[in-house]
């Protein structure tokens, strides 16, 4: 929704699912919304990330492409 909509539907998947993880690993880590550096992810080594499955109820063609979750903890 923040991008708007897209037409290729992969690289929007790609993208969720990326940003899914990044932001999981920022709560790990107890961080705020910030983008990538090197010191970032050093910052971020300690966390261990799980995809998570969604569920089928959810699991519209188009929630394939919406709907990602991960799960982070410090490892």
């Amino acid at each position: 929704l923040y991008l708007g909509p897209s037409h290729d539907d992969e690289a929007a998947a790609a993208f969720a699912d990326a940003w899914a993880r990044h932001e999981a690993r920022l709560k790990c880590a107890g961080l705020g919304l910030v983008e990538w550096s090197q010191p970032l992810d050093a910052a971020l080594a300690g966390c261990v990330a799980l995809r998570l499955a969604v569920p089928a109820e959810t699991a519209t063609a188009d929630a394939a492409i919406r709907w990602k979750a991960w799960l982070a903890w410090r490892g």
